[in-house]
């Protein structure tokens, strides 16, 4: 049996919707997926670009970074260079300095041979022993010459480290007792051995050599041309440390503080009331 006209034009009909639907089908979906790669691509060269700006950024960061370093760097370099030749610099000017001190040696053994609590008794009686003492002053640098050679060490102070400081003080602290005592004496005042104060000297000088305390009790200022040869040796050793980078232990760290600010007391204590500083002023005068 034949099939009439209409049931082929329903099949093909129907055959034919089929077919456009799948098409219709087929374009949406191409259509789409075209549409959803070109966007995938836009977003993939958008985080390109993003990328690339990061990147370009991180480049300008690194770049900054790097340049503060090296910059921070030679501040640090020049910075250590510098201390390091003031380091030097201060070394060699304080031990020119120092040179001096020790040429008031001969000073010291003359002045720790005297029995001065005796000479104090009969100084102003004898006018023989005011210019005993007036010549061997007329050989000393004056006040003024002292004071610089002082100032001098103070100014290389804070390129030093403590140890030295305190060996170079304790030695100066030496030689200006027996420098102010001698100066003192030459006034020929009566009772001058009040003005002068001793004690401090051998807290110092023990606290700096604690070996050698009981050499300084047993012996007083007799020992201290002994003291003196010591206390050159150390600060001498201790210039060389500075040099040579070493670093002192704690123990000898604690013990130049002490040195220090024992030295630093003695100076404030030496501040003479009015009465003495008149009677300093006559003797100046005579």
């Amino acid at each position: 049996m034949v099939p009439d006209i209409a049931t082929i034009i329903a099949i093909v009909v129907s055959l034919t919707s089929i077919a456009i639907s799948i098409s219709v089908k087929i374009w949406i979906q191409r259509s789409l997926s075209h549409r959803f790669d070109r966007k995938i691509e836009e977003f993939r060269s958008e985080l390109r670009e993003k990328e690339e700006e990061i990147r370009s950024k991180l480049r300008i960061q690194e770049s900054e970074i790097s340049s503060i370093q090296e910059t921070s760097l030679s501040i640090s370099n020049q910075r250590t260079f510098y201390v390091e030749k003031r380091k030097i610099e201060a070394v060699d000017k304080i031990w020119i300095g120092f040179q001096e001190f020790i040429r008031l040696k001969y000073h010291v053994i003359i002045m720790s041979s005297l029995d001065i609590e005796k000479i104090d008794k009969n100084l102003s009686k004898n006018p023989k022993l005011v210019d005993f003492f007036q010549k061997m002053n007329s050989a000393l640098p004056d006040i003024k010459k002292f004071g610089e050679i002082g100032k001098i060490g103070t100014e290389q102070r804070p390129f030093l480290s403590d140890i030295a400081w305190s060996y170079y003080e304790s030695y100066q602290t030496v030689i200006s007792s027996a420098y102010v005592e001698s100066t003192v004496l030459s006034f020929g005042l009566e009772d001058a051995g009040k003005i002068l104060k001793k004690e401090y000297v051998t807290d110092i000088l023990k606290t700096a050599l604690p070996h050698k305390a009981e050499l300084v009790d047993q012996f007083g200022r007799m020992a201290y041309p002994h003291i003196l040869e010591e206390l050159e040796a150390l600060f001498l050793q201790s210039l060389k440390d500075i040099l040579d980078g070493h670093q002192a232990d704690e123990a000898a760290v604690r013990r130049a503080k002490e040195v220090i600010e024992k030295v630093n007391l003695a100076r404030s204590d030496q501040q003479t009331d009015q009465l003495d500083k008149h009677r300093l002023e006559q003797g100046l005068q005579l």
